[in-house]
């Protein structure tokens, strides 16, 4: 939930009952005004299950959500953000994918599935988009593994939506990131778990890390 200049809220998570057909979620939208009151819904995604994890508002006044979108046909699961107007207009949206940056993949003629998906954001002082989630590790014939076998993918978006930078944290087990921030020094620091590192099967985690030495 965020609190927007209009003095409403707006919400974001996921919603079986306005999903295709009712056999999959839908990102769910819900806009209240300031005592609670509903003044509008839309459901957003495809024929599999979508999620929508995040929302945060720009300087300009629109709204960032992030997500996960499930294209069931061709068997992935991508990062999903997109830009929206105070009323829900949609001005870009990006589906992203790890391994869409790496040309050293050949993709398989049968078809070739993605498992990454987006967590959480925030604008930087700067006013670029800062985007934590997660990448999916992949076996010898550059297929996803299980879901308990994931890497931390951080992104950075222009103002537009472009990727300006991307980097994933590689580790041997399953790692993952719930939040990302920005402090004073214009370093970055994500939180979350991983079963990598530490003593206990799963262990927080927090990392430091600035654009030009992740």
């Amino acid at each position: 939930v965020v609190a927007t200049k209009d003095g409403g809220y707006l919400a974001v998570g996921n919603s079986l009952y306005h999903g295709k057909k009712r056999v999959a979620t839908d990102l769910w939208l819900v806009k209240t005004n300031s005592n609670g009151q509903f003044l509008w819904d839309k459901a957003l995604g495809g024929i599999g299950g979508d999620d929508g994890l995040d929302i945060f508002e720009r300087e300009d006044g629109t709204l960032i959500v992030v997500g996960e979108y499930y294209d069931k046909p061709k068997g992935r699961i991508s990062l999903w953000v997109f830009n929206i107007t105070q009323d829900g207009t949609i001005i870009w949206d990006r589906l992203l994918n790890k391994f869409d940056f790496d040309e050293s993949i050949v993709k398989s003629k049968k078809g070739f599935s993605d498992f990454d998906g987006g967590v959480a954001g925030f604008q930087s002082r700067n006013g670029v988009l800062l985007i934590t989630g997660y990448h999916t590790q992949a076996d010898d014939n550059q297929q996803p593994l299980t879901d308990t076998s994931r890497d931390v993918w951080t992104i950075c978006l222009n103002s537009d939506g472009e990727v300006l930078w991307q980097h994933v944290f590689p580790e041997k087990d399953d790692d993952k990131s719930f939040s990302m921030i920005e402090d004073n020094q214009g370093n970055y620091l994500f939180a979350g778990f991983t079963c990598s590192k530490g003593n206990g099967l799963k262990d927080v985690w927090i990392r430091k890390f600035s654009i030009s030495r992740p």
